[in-house]
């Protein structure tokens, strides 16, 4: 077990009301992909945490600690999320038929017709790209420009939890299988949710508010997909850089963002103090 620092078991409690103004005006495709994302959230989490324990039993007793403090952190990831996708939908988004849509065709077909220990890699490639994806949005705030107070406290206090438990399925993974080629197989799945499943939930978010009808729209989309340093080209390569054989979460210098995440959360909801 590589794991050195400790993870928090933060209490969070954000309350999601009033009205949802349409920010990033000049990004509305981001935007509609940070929707999409808080969409998959809360199924996306369960199945970590269904996996995970799993194989609690055979894990030793460090391992087993960071796995109980995982488990907390990813179920308050999944209730918060969960209260947003209710207020979100509250301001005339109906994509609560996307979600079970994509929770039957992935995980209750996948956890179907897959061992644990293929469901373990999945999840534990699902945390790399997490993680990946909280490094960019925690490295350009102003992607956070105008965004609701509420949302801007659960994505930056969400994406530091990840970088802060961005060790733990890995280290499960490596305990009870280590495979590289099943590494590789759970690397592809997940790919597929986060290059394929969530920029189609961004689509239909879209759709809805009609901001696609917009030339700003298809230029922030075209942008995030084809400018290097944008969302997915830096995704696709920090999964590149997961399907290197010595590969390791801890070899990622992305600690110090956890800190700028938590302060963001703190000085968004006037609170100081740390809730750990």
């Amino acid at each position: 077990m590589s794991q050195t620092m400790e993870i928090f078991k933060r209490k969070i409690h954000i309350k999601f009301s009033g009205t949802l103004e349409l920010w990033l005006s000049d990004r509305p495709f981001t935007r509609s992909l940070l929707y999409s994302y808080t969409i998959l959230v809360p199924d996306s989490e369960k199945f970590i945490i269904r996996t995970v324990l799993n194989f609690s039993p055979v894990l030793n007793n460090d391992l087993k600690q960071y796995v109980n403090a995982l488990i907390y952190q990813e179920g308050q990831h999944a209730r918060e999320h969960n209260k947003a996708n209710l207020w979100i939908e509250t301001q005339g988004y109906k994509v609560g038929w996307f979600r079970r849509l994509i929770n039957f065709l992935t995980y209750t077909l996948l956890e179907y017709v897959l061992s644990k220990r293929q469901l373990l890699s999945i999840a534990a490639a699902t945390e790399h790209l997490n993680t990946s994806l909280s490094m960019f949005f925690l490295k350009n705030p102003n992607l956070f420009k105008d965004c609701p107070h509420t949302l801007t406290a659960l994505y930056s206090w969400h994406f530091a939890e990840e970088i802060e438990h961005k060790e733990v399925v890995y280290d499960v993974f490596n305990a009870v299988s280590g495979s590289y080629v099943t590494r590789l197989a759970g690397a592809l799945i997940a790919g597929f949710g986060f290059f394929i499943i969530l920029p189609i939930g961004a689509v239909i978010f879209s759709i809805q508010d009609l901001s696609f009808l917009r030339f700003c729209y298809w230029k922030d989309l075209l942008s995030s997909f084809f400018k290097i340093g944008k969302l997915f080209p830096f995704l696709f390569m920090c999964l590149f850089e997961y399907l290197k054989p010595q590969f390791h979460p801890r070899k990622t210098e992305n600690i110090h963002l956890i800190a700028l995440g938590l302060d963001q959360y703190h000085i968004t909801i006037g609170d100081k103090n740390d809730p750990s």
